[in-house]
């Protein structure tokens, strides 16, 4: 459970505490291969204050050459080790539990690869491109018949027991595709967002913060097996993704590609009224076969196309398409109510971020205290990224 009352200050100094620890326990390792670097990481002045994204980026190469080292203090190198997602950690997990998440895992690779990570204003964003059939006539890797007789199948090992049954239930196959791609992208995130933690993810949510690590390739990252007792990344009662308390996320699909966002909450005191939302939202920048312009932008936006240099007035259109998705994604859980197209007026501008104005019909808007929306493209252009955030203002504000 979060403890609302656990303060920053005594975060800071268990990390730096357990980091001390870490690095004089590496030590002997690292000793034999970089004696000036043992020396410097064990220096007290070093150990107290230095960050743990720092930490990691000095001692990482060194440690990697070390792993059983490492992993005897769970310390992380530049490629995060297996985490904590439940009650039992993939580092105690027997080998031939551990030899299947992996064989899990790289079977998988077979059907999805990494597509980028990506450090948004919002928060940590990964995208992972599932692996269609080379032709329709192929039956998909994730359909329900091949996941039922496939006991070793990835989707079984990587996702919660209810998560695969939940998608399995969904007749559209792209539908189903979608679910768990984006699902399996969320647990990435999830990852990445705890790896500094040798506790994972329930220590992630203690702290109330995401790891200060610098963003690396995937490459070789594996995934712990996935039991009952771990949390499921479902959806509420409005669809939204359900992730660890203490944060919040969103998701995205277009095409082949999953999308998921997992950020920080925003507290006021001891209250559990949710007070700040983040959306994120994955678009093709190419042109429609059929103009949405009309449908999606209110007049003031149509007649101010065209101004960003190296985007079209089509893209334009597709691209505001995608900053309204973020942006009603953020709002959401703030207002627990739909949002039409008209009801708000966003500008892209030429540096990433975006102006936002919003008028909604229920007025809930004047609420909202920070709004904040980016983007940028991804996978060499083909698509836009959008991400977003909303917060409300404090109650003697309102």
């Amino acid at each position: 459970m979060c403890d609302d009352n656990l303060r920053p200050a005594s975060i800071s100094k268990r990390r730096r505490l357990r980091f001390r620890v870490l690095i004089t326990a590496a030590s002997t390792c690292i000793l034999s291969s970089s004696p000036a670097t043992t020396s410097a990481l064990k220096s007290p002045a070093m150990a107290a204050f230095i960050s743990p994204g720092r930490v990691m980026r000095q001692v990482g190469r060194e440690v990697v050459r070390c792993r059983s080292a490492a992993a005897s203090f769970r310390l992380l190198s530049s490629t995060p080790a297996p985490y904590n997602i439940g009650n039992a950690t993939a580092d105690s997990t027997a080998s031939s539990g551990s030899t299947t998440s992996s064989t899990a895992e790289n079977n998988g690779r077979k059907n999805w690869e990494e597509a980028f990570s990506v450090d948004v204003p919002e928060g940590l964003c990964v995208g992972l491109r599932l692996k269609l059939p080379p032709s329709p006539s192929n039956p998909t890797p994730l359909s329900s018949h091949n996941i039922e007789e496939c006991s070793d199948h990835w989707a079984q090992q990587l996702l919660h027991p209810k998560e695969v049954q939940y998608g399995m239930d969904i007749q559209s196959e792209v539908n189903r595709n979608s679910f768990f791609i984006g699902r399996l992208a969320m647990r990435y995130a999830l990852m990445t967002a705890s790896s500094c933690y040798d506790g994972g993810i329930p220590e992630m949510v203690i702290a109330k913060e995401l790891c200060d690590l610098p963003f690396h390739s995937f490459e070789g990252n594996i995934l712990p097996r996935v039991s009952m007792d771990d949390p499921c990344i479902l959806k509420d009662e409005y669809g939204r993704p359900m992730v660890p308390t203490g944060f919040i996320g969103s998701i995205s699909h277009k095409d082949n590609i999953g999308v998921a966002l997992v950020a920080e909450d925003d507290v006021l005191g001891n209250s559990n009224e949710i007070v700040k939302g983040v959306g994120i939202d994955i678009e093709k920048a190419t042109a429609r076969k059929k103009s949405i312009e009309r449908r999606i932008l209110t007049p003031n936006e149509q007649a101010n196309l065209g101004h960003i240099e190296g985007i079209s007035r089509d893209e334009e259109v597709l691209l505001r398409f995608s900053l309204k998705e973020s942006v009603y994604k953020a709002m959401h859980p703030l207002i627990n109510h739909y949002v039409g197209f008209q009801e708000a007026e966003i500008t892209p501008n030429a540096d990433g971020t975006a102006s936002v104005w919003l008028n909604l019909r229920s007025g809930l808007h004047k609420n909202f205290g920070e709004i904040k929306a980016h983007w940028r493209t991804v996978l060499d252009g083909e698509y836009f990224l959008s991400s977003s955030s909303v917060t409300l203002k404090r109650n003697d504000e309102r």
